[in-house]
């Protein structure tokens, strides 16, 4: 599994969109970890390059709505609006011990629901790239919502969209009401569902 952690000055870079630099982790099945840092590309080249680097995740700070869709479009998972010392995260994650809600953006309410509390997210996710051989790139992402800026495309995560869509095969389902749909199943294939707007 390889995973890219946005970076600036030693910490996650604030916002994806103009970070320079990329700190690349390419996990093996074994446990072995290879770190690199590589400079970026700037505008939609950036996304090209990560596919083109075989990142199956990408780890940042705030992030603009069409890059995250060109990613996870992609098949690149996002881990948007995520803060703190780069060293202490990329610990947290290789130790398993990576809890989104330690490590949110300031104001950012993260809707992940039970996945946050049980880290089942990340833990499903290591599982698929590693215990199973590598079992594909990640399945899209959700993102965090400032109340004060009005929304930054909370809607996709939280489950207010009117259509629940499958990342994987494209199957849609009607979204019921109160219900993320980060909470439901594909019915087709068993993969995790996201909002669509």
């Amino acid at each position: 599994m390889k995973v890219a952690f946005s970076t600036w000055k030693k910490r996650v870079s604030p916002v994806f969109d103009v970070s320079g630099e990329i700190c690349l982790l390419d996990i093996e099945p074994g446990g072995k970890i290879n770190k690199v840092y590589k400079t970026l590309p700037r505008g939609l080249d950036r996304c090209i390059w990560l596919a083109r680097e075989d990142v199956d995740v990408l780890v940042c700070g705030a992030i603009s709505n069409h890059l995250q869709t060109r990613l996870e479009w992609m098949k690149i998972r996002v881990f948007p609006f995520i803060t703190g010392d780069i060293e202490q995260v990329i610990k947290a994650w290789t130790g398993d011990s990576f809890k989104i809600e330690n490590f949110a953006m300031p104001g950012c309410c993260c809707r992940f629901g039970n996945s946050v509390k049980n880290n089942k997210e990340v833990t499903d996710m290591r599982g698929r790239n590693q215990g199973q051989g590598g079992g594909g790139k990640g399945q899209g992402a959700g993102q965090c919502r400032n109340p004060r800026a009005g929304g930054v495309q909370g809607a996709r995560f939280s489950g207010s969209a009117g259509v629940c869509t499958c990342p994987k095969c494209g199957h849609q389902s009607p979204h019921e009401r109160g219900v993320p749909c980060m909470n439901m199943k594909c019915p087709q294939c068993g993969e995790i569902m996201r909002g669509r707007v």
